[in-house]
């Protein structure tokens, strides 16, 4: 006679699999390092353009870091989802609380476009617009 729980600890197992691929499989397509997009030749000028800065992923996670706005450093702190809009944004930096949790930046500014995955194990995500488009990198550390 078969065990009556031994069908299920197979479905489990094979559940808890296809779940851990899927999360694999969402975090490295989004975390393409350096990836950014430019739409066009504009530059930053004086800090007028108006920079979207979003913060998502693991639903609730919450976050440590900063921005600097014309040349201003203001330290933030919160939970996902988070946004923020505001002109002459040139820097930030997030760190996850728990390092277990993906924390993905998205900003927008008009001429270019920057989506960025720091996944699990990482610390958090630092970007800039030191060359006139956004860069990004995971913090490790």
């Amino acid at each position: 006679m078969k065990n009556a729980g031994s069908g299920e600890g197979v479905r489990h197992t094979k559940l808890r699999v296809v779940t851990g691929l899927a999360v694999v499989l969402l975090t490295t397509s989004t975390a393409a390092p350096w990836w950014r997009y430019n739409a066009g030749a504009e530059t930053v000028q004086g800090g007028s353009r108006k920079a979207a800065v979003q913060l998502i992923g693991t639903a609730g996670g919450q976050f440590t870091g900063y921005y600097i706005r014309n040349g201003k450093r203001t330290t933030v702190c919160g939970a996902l989802p988070f946004t923020l809009s505001e002109p002459g944004i040139s820097q930030c930096e997030f760190r996850k609380i728990r390092s277990s949790d993906t924390l993905i930046l998205q900003v927008r500014d008009g001429g270019s476009y920057l989506h960025f995955a720091a996944p699990a194990g990482t610390r958090g995500v630092r970007a800039d617009t030191a060359s006139g488009t956004w860069n990004a990198g995971a913090i490790r550390r």
